[in-house]
C-alpha cells in the first residue's frame, strides 16, 4: 500500500530534558538520538509526513537535516515538564486545519525516548491494524509487562495491601490470593511499550482522549523497546549499538 496523505508521524522533542540534557540531539552512535526515531518513520510504507513538535530551535534545524518537518515552533505554555500529550496532538491538528486546509485521519505517535531500536515494521504493523478496524480509535504497541499488576500492593501507613482490591484481583486471576501465587498461574499482563502508539484524529479533536474508547494492541519485541531516560541507560543503549557494530 503507498503512503496515505491522511496519516503522518509526530514526534514530540521538547527542549527542557533534564535527566538527560539535550537528550533529543544527544549522540547516539554517531547520530543524534532523534535521527533513529526520523530515520525509522520515514521506512514506513503508510507515513507519509513526519513532524516534530518542538520549541527548540537547535532540535528544529536537526530535525529538518534529517528528514522531517518542523512546520511550527511549539507554544511555551505546552512545553512544560508536566505537559502531557493530548495539548500537543490538539495543536498539530489544529494547525494543520487552519493553516493549510489539512484534515488528518490518523497520527502515528513515535516518542524519541523510546526509538533507538524502533522498526518500520512495528510501525506498520499497528497502522495496519487499526486501518482494519475502522472501529477502534487507537492502537498501541505493547511488551510483556515487567511486574505483573496482581503482584503490586499499596502502603496504608505502615500497614501493606494487594494494590488491587482483593475481590477483583479473584475474579481477574480465578485464584484467592494472585500476589501469593507463581506468576506463571496467572494471566498475561502487559504494558504500553511507549514505543508506538496511532490515534484517530476524532478521537483527539472530538474525544478529548489519547485513546478513545475502543483500542487495539500489538506486541512488539522488548528489546526493540527499550526505554532511554536515564544517564545510566544511555550508557547501556550506547553499549549495545556498540556490541551491534562489532557482531555485523
Amino acid at each position: 500500500m503507498d503512503k496515505q496523505a491522511g496519516i503522518i508521524a509526530l514526534i514530540p522533542a521538547r527542549g527542557g530534558s533534564k535527566r538527560i540534557p539535550r537528550k533529543n540531539i544527544v549522540d547516539v552512535g554517531g547520530k543524534p538520538f532523534i535521527a533513529w526515531t526520523i530515520e525509522a518513520a520515514k521506512k514506513s510504507r503508510f507515513i507519509s509526513r513526519i513532524i516534530v513538535s518542538t520549541d527548540d530551535l537547535e532540535i528544529a534545524e536537526v530535525a529538518k537535516k534529517y528528514g522531517a518537518e518542523v512546520p511550527f515552533m511549539r507554544p511555551k505554555e505546552i512545553s512544560e515538564d508536566i505537559t502531557p500529550d493530548l495539548p500537543v496532538f490538539e495543536h498539530l491538528l489544529k494547525w494543520c486545519k487552519e493553516k493549510e486546509g489539512t484534515v488528518l485521519d490518523i497520527v502515528a505517535h513515535l516518542r524519541v525516548n523510546t526509538g533507538l531500536f524502533r522498526t518500520s515494521e512495528d510501525i506498520d504493523k499497528g497502522i495496519e491494524l487499526l486501518l482494519a478496524h475502522p472501529e477502534y480509535d487507537s492502537v498501541r504497541a505493547l511488551i510483556p509487562a515487567p511486574l505483573h499488576p496482581l503482584k503490586t500492593y499499596r502502603l496504608d501507613g505502615e500497614t501493606l495491601a494487594p494494590f488491587m482490591p482483593h475481590d477483583v484481583a479473584e475474579k481477574l486471576s480465578g485464584v484467592r490470593e494472585p500476589f501469593n501465587e507463581p506468576v506463571q498461574k496467572l494471566p498475561k499482563a502487559y504494558a504500553a511499550a511507549g514505543y508506538f502508539s496511532a490515534i484517530r484524529s476524532r478521537t483527539i479533536l472530538d474525544g478529548n482522549s489519547m485513546t478513545g474508547k475502543k483500542m487495539l494492541g500489538y506486541t512488539v519485541p522488548a528489546a526493540h523497546a527499550l526505554d532511554i531516560d536515564e544517564p545510566e541507560e544511555l550508557a547501556y543503549a550506547r553499549f549495545l549499538l556498540a556490541a551491534r557494530t562489532r557482531n555485523i
